[in-house]
């Protein structure tokens, strides 16, 4: 029987997302398959780790990890679910804790919890992820003020109860009108109506959130969030305020903004990594075409200051369900689009483009590798320079 190289082995598990909700099944099968599988997915399985709200289920995980004295190691995310019983003696058993996602609302957390994080592990990440926060200045900066060497900062699906502008300079008895709270190198904005209240500080407050660092910027667009005016407003005003140039920008669940002829374009040509979405069902024709007209614009416009070298275009599938009768990426397949993208990628001299599928259901393999075939052949003139790098097409469960 064949065997694989290791290095195969835990690259495969690697791919495994942990928030899928198959994550945890999958990656406890694995463990059994074989001792070459075992390292890699027990590693996999417990790198991020959810801390039970229940006292009585976060007792037995307290006893679990002290009884193997192998597991609590592996840890490198932690979910914390904001509640006033959290259980301090569990949070001693780790070590390499280096991202943290907090959830619920923010006021629960104790004090103790939030300084012996900060304390005792090197976190360089938090994420809030459906946070509820009851006001900003109270919850968000003294929180912030803990950990100063934040390296990311990211706002997903949270919500703003509260906002007192008197607040601004004084929280918990503690003054920040000196200090810069945060000032972090990523930073994703989820610019619904609370994303829009956080961006609001992040523009009038610059002393509690910096953007002098910022070099990898998010804008996500979840539906259900505000006006989608409003929404694009705040992304150019957060663009135009960075005072340096970024490395990286993407964009998520960004079919929702007005991609209107006249909609206004984002100001790309300085930056080397542009990362976006497609969606099969919602607009994927006006998606492409709206950032077709941004690269024009900006090669047109901005010629002298174009560096963009890497463009990542990720093809989101919700539902197989919903092609049954045709091909799955048959919507997809616009070659005047993809030929005109060609013609401004080959004259830019782009070094590399990547094509994603993230996709929610399985699509077989053929589909996706004929609909990579059909996509390099709409690129013959970027194909045709040396230099250019045709990305390998790989498929994503989940990102975010």
């Amino acid at each position: 029987m064949a065997v694989l190289p290791q290095e195969l082995i835990d690259l495969i598990i690697t791919q495994i997302d942990l928030h899928d909700r198959r994550a945890l099944e999958t990656l406890s099968s694995c463990c059994t398959v074989a001792r070459c599988f075992l390292s890699a997915s027990r590693a996999r399985l417990w790198s991020r780790l959810p801390i039970p709200e229940d006292c009585n289920s976060a007792a037995e995980l307290h006893d679990m990890l002290v009884s193997s004295g192998t597991l609590a190691p592996l840890v490198q995310t932690i979910a914390i679910w904001c509640a006033e019983d959290l259980p301090i003696e569990t949070f001693h058993l780790f070590n390499n804790v280096t991202h943290v996602e907090f959830l619920g609302r923010l006021e629960f957390l104790p004090d103790e919890v939030t300084e012996y994080i900060a304390e005792s592990w090197n976190v360089s990440a938090i994420t809030f992820r459906e946070t509820a926060f009851d006001d900003i200045c109270m919850d968000l900066i003294p929180l912030l003020h803990e950990f100063s060497n934040l390296k990311e900062i990211r706002f997903t699906d949270c919500e703003c109860r509260g906002y007192n502008p008197t607040l601004e300079e004084v929280a918990d008895g503690r003054t920040y009108a000196d200090v810069v709270v945060s000032a972090p190198e990523s930073l994703y904005m989820d610019l619904t109506s609370f994303g829009i209240s956080i961006t609001e500080i992040v523009l009038a407050k610059p002393w509690i959130f910096s953007l002098e660092r910022v070099r990898r910027l998010t804008f996500a667009f979840h539906a259900g969030g505000s006006i989608p005016e409003r929404s694009e407003a705040m992304m150019h005003k957060i663009l135009n305020a960075l005072p340096q140039p970024l490395q990286e920008l993407s964009f998520r669940h960004h079919d929702s903004l007005p991609l209107e002829d006249d909609s206004k374009l984002i100001p790309i040509a300085r930056i080397p990594q542009i990362s976006f979405d497609i969606y099969q069902d919602n607009r994927p024709l006006e998606t492409m075409k709206w950032w077709l007209r941004n690269l024009q614009d900006a090669w047109t416009n901005q010629r002298d200051s174009w560096v963009i070298r890497e463009i990542h275009v990720n093809v989101v599938i919700d539902s197989r369900g919903r092609y049954i009768g045709k091909g799955v990426f048959d919507d997809l397949l616009v070659p005047d689009v993809w030929s005109a993208l060609d013609e401004i990628l080959a004259a830019v001299q782009l070094k590399k483009l990547v094509v994603r599928v993230q996709a929610v259901e399985s699509i077989d393999d053929e589909e996706v590798s004929e609909f990579e075939s059909l996509l390099r052949g709409l690129f013959p003139l970027s194909r045709k320079r040396k230099e250019f790098l045709w990305g390998e097409m790989w498929r994503l469960l989940f990102y975010s």
